[in-house]
């Protein structure tokens, strides 16, 4: 079984506990259908998606059909979403606006238990939207529709983290949680520590598999993937391959960005070599000449970003934040969607 990389982030347990809660909870409630293999795993605070390959044709084939039997699909889906994620935010408001050092415990862990309730709703349509990028089977609008969703739904997810702060806030004083990030929880454990019936675990590494309509989550385990394996010739390969979203070219130097800390680095004039862009970066990600990343999709954040600021954009170079080197001298044609070393000299 092979597993192709999706995208990286930054971000704690706890949401991509709710996300695999909701391809079981909601997916199949909204779309009468399983959710494709999907795994996460986590490294500290990054965290890597990946899906089945095999499941790809059947997923794509449902799009289709699902199109053919409603041409308005793909608006519908959008328009659900964004209902589900305007339900999310005004109850994060009321979390961030509440007097929660006066609330009781069952106060807390009843915000608790409505918020991830509603945290999972908009997943389904946010899953289409991420998905169906990864092949050139529909419309470019649908697709540029798409894509704005998907970056809304980025935007709206970081609102809400921010607004529910509080919240987690609270209830790591509660617990008397100096140290320790109690998002590293799922839901149901969060209430049990708040009724002190549960001990603290340490989820430093580890990864969670969907498929076949079931997640399983494997503790204090690391899963290698063997696209981290490289080989010779990929490393010491002098032209890289990917697929272009702005065209352009641009010489320059690459600044590798494994953090999101990282892109306050970059200086005006770099080629931005990356796996995590985000629409929260756009303000530094400006400066970039060109933009390089190993998330593919023509709905991914770089293909957005690349395009509205019209940057010379490649998306989806294998394994390119391991290839390339912070400092290197290289070349980008971002109309044949190939990136060639040159000799720093």
């Amino acid at each position: 079984m092979t597993w192709t990389k999706l995208v990286q982030r930054e971000g704690d347990f706890f949401k991509n506990n709710l996300m695999h809660e909701s391809l079981i909870d909601e997916y199949p409630n909204v779309f009468d259908s399983k959710h494709i293999g999907f795994m996460t795993t986590r490294n500290e605070n990054k965290f890597i998606h990946y899906y089945h390959n095999s499941d790809m044709d059947l997923f794509f084939d449902f799009l289709k059909l699902k199109i053919n039997e409603n041409p308005n699909f793909f608006n519908e889906v959008i328009e659900d979403g964004k209902k589900h994620f305007f339900n999310l935010i005004n109850f994060s408001q009321e979390i961030k606006n509440s007097d929660l050092r006066n609330k009781k415990v069952n106060e807390l862990i009843e915000l608790l238990n409505n918020y991830s309730k509603l945290y999972k709703k908009p997943y389904p349509f946010f899953h289409i939207s991420a998905f169906v990028g990864l092949k050139k089977e529909f419309s470019e609008q649908h697709l540029d529709k798409l894509a704005m969703f998907r970056y809304f739904s980025r935007e709206s997810f970081n609102k809400v983290h921010s607004l529910t702060g509080p919240l987690f806030d609270e209830i790591k004083f509660r617990l008397e949680f100096a140290k320790n990030n109690i998002k590293s929880f799922k839901t149901n454990e969060i209430v049990e520590l708040l009724n002190f019936s549960k001990k603290i675990v340490d989820r430093q590494k580890c990864y969670l598999i969907h498929e076949d309509g079931k997640t399983i989550l494997k503790e204090n385990s690391e899963f290698i993937h063997e696209e981290n394996n490289l080989n010779e010739f990929e490393i010491s390969s002098n032209e890289l391959k990917g697929t272009c979203i702005y065209h352009g070219s641009y010489k320059g130097i690459v600044k590798i960005i494994n953090k999101n800390e990282d892109f306050v680095n970059i200086n005006y004039g770099d080629i931005v070599v990356s796996s995590i862009i985000t629409p929260s970066i756009i303000y530094h990600i400006k400066k970039a000449a060109a933009i390089i990343t190993e998330e593919g999709g023509l709905t991914c954040h770089a293909a957005i970003i690349g395009k509205e600021l019209r940057i010379p954009t490649i998306i989806g170079v294998k394994n390119v934040s391991n290839i390339l080197r912070d400092g290197e001298l290289v070349e980008v044609d971002a109309i044949k969607g190939i990136i060639n070393k040159l000799d720093n000299k």
